[in-house]
């Protein structure tokens, strides 16, 4: 049997070692919940009172559907008869103002286009509307003539000139006759067919050449209402066209328009095909991004920020992924208050 003093050490180094295994437990607990820290997205918040203010260009881009006019496929015709001795058309070549692609019993006959077709013989002296057109037409291809509606000497020199460019022994005409003109509505066309091959008899009233549906007109259907006076321009599978403020495409850019995927999708089935493009300024604008809180004094357009020492005057234009854009004549503030004083007035 152990004596009771062995047993009473006994029962104190077991309370000394419990006690030991306690405090080093609380020690170690201590130590873990020291190094552990808040999580950010536990911690308390804290106030935001400034933004740094971002700077961009903008050109105000987005996409609009066009409004499209065609005129239906139109034919080419020979006022005159006789053998087909000469065609350079094609489908892929354009036929322009001035130059000769038929020539009838070797004789050139002139592409000329004019808003009207020539409809009589115009001689030495013939006077009308229709003169007038046809000096106009003569003067996109270099006559230095008047433009009286009179036909006179250099009128007819010039048209025996076109004539003379062709075939050198092309004969001198006294007259200009609609037998010697192939008329064309637009200064070049591009031909979709070709029906009269080289040796083919043709008459007064032939269709020589088939052309495709071609714009009439083409325009943007909503303009825009940011900053409306400056210039716009239109983007069609990357050919960019000026817009005018009645948002009409600008005529130079049809022909390249026309050769364009989109637009040739279009004419194939106008019913259920739209033709886009992408409308943007011509050129971007420097603006700056501004969180709505930070603008006071709104009026008319306007509105103002501060950035605690200084007040910016600036022009609102539009709101942009819950920012608004502002553009400030004198100059952006690099950043402003975003919740400012009640007090502040706009000046």
């Amino acid at each position: 049997m152990k004596s009771r003093s062995a047993e009473k050490r006994q029962r104190v180094v077991i309370l000394v070692g419990a006690l030991t295994l306690l405090v080093g437990c609380g020690a170690a607990v201590g130590y873990v919940q020291g190094r552990l820290s808040v999580p950010t997205d536990l911690a308390p918040p804290f106030a935001v009172e400034r933004y740094d203010v971002q700077v961009d260009d903008f050109s105000d881009r987005h996409t609009v559907v066009m409004e499209v006019s065609l005129h239906t496929s139109s034919r080419v015709l020979v006022q005159t008869s006789g053998i087909v001795t000469s065609s350079s058309c094609a489908p892929e070549a354009a036929i322009v103002s001035g130059d000769s692609v038929f020539a009838v019993d070797g004789t050139p006959l002139i592409d000329l286009s004019t808003p009207h077709p020539l409809w009589r013989p115009l001689g030495a002296d013939a006077k009308g509307g229709d003169v007038r057109e046809l000096q106009r037409s003569f003067a996109s291809l270099g006559f230095r003539g008047a433009i009286d509606g009179v036909v006179g000497p250099q009128t007819i020199a010039f048209f025996n000139g076109l004539r003379r460019a062709i075939a050198s022994d092309a004969p001198l005409v006294t007259e200009i006759a609609p037998s010697d003109i192939v008329w064309l509505p637009e200064e070049s066309v591009t031909g979709a067919s070709c029906p009269v091959p080289v040796g083919s008899v043709v008459h007064p009233g032939d269709v020589v050449a088939e052309l495709p549906p071609r714009l009439s007109a083409l325009g943007i259907g909503t303009l825009p209402v940011v900053m409306p006076d400056l210039p716009r321009t239109v983007v069609i599978d990357g050919i960019s066209a000026a817009v005018d403020e009645q948002g009409n495409v600008d005529r130079q850019s049809w022909p390249e328009i026309s050769e364009t995927p989109s637009f040739e999708a279009y004419v194939a089935d106008p019913k259920t095909v739209v033709l886009k493009g992408d409308v943007q300024l011509t050129t971007p604008v420097r603006v700056s991004r501004i969180p709505p809180s930070a603008i006071f004094g709104t009026r008319t357009g306007k509105g103002c920020v501060s950035d605690g020492v200084q007040t910016y005057e600036g022009e609102i234009l539009t709101s942009e992924l819950g920012y608004t854009l502002m553009s400030f004549a004198s100059g952006s503030p690099s950043e402003v208050l975003i919740a400012p004083d009640d007090q502040q007035t706009c000046p």
